[in-house]
């Protein structure tokens, strides 16, 4: 099982992308309301067909431990200059392996399926 964040703001977009990505059939998306608070939460996610789990960090309090850091990949969705785009860029400085998404060829680079939708980012 693959896991990545997802870490985005409101009027990002975000909507659509999730949307357009959970039609694949490998790809999970777990629900916006979680709150993640240790890595061990990952692996007690029931797993289902998808080979690819990706979780949607919307506020700064949905992940409450450093330790996702080191242990997961990231995805930056972020559109525009504000007080929240600056504190994501920040985030992301902490996180080794990370991407941040421009477009949908990167996104399906990153994930390593052909999503076969167009504009969704």
């Amino acid at each position: 099982m693959r896991f990545i964040f997802l870490a985005t703001h409101l009027n990002s977009g975000y909507e659509k992308m999730l949307e357009s990505i959970s039609k694949h059939p490998h790809i999970h998306c777990l629900p916006i309301t979680k709150i993640y608070t240790h890595p061990s939460q990952i692996l007690a996610i029931p797993e289902t067909k998808a080979k690819i789990y990706i979780g949607t960090l919307l506020y700064n309090y949905s992940l409450a431990s450093d330790a996702f850091y080191r242990d997961c990949e990231f995805m930056y969705l972020i559109r525009g200059e504000n007080s929240r785009t600056k504190r994501l860029y920040k985030m992301s400085q902490l996180t080794p392996k990370h991407i941040f998404i421009d477009k949908k060829e990167t996104l399906e680079t990153f994930l390593g399926v052909k999503l076969g939708l167009q504009n969704m980012v």
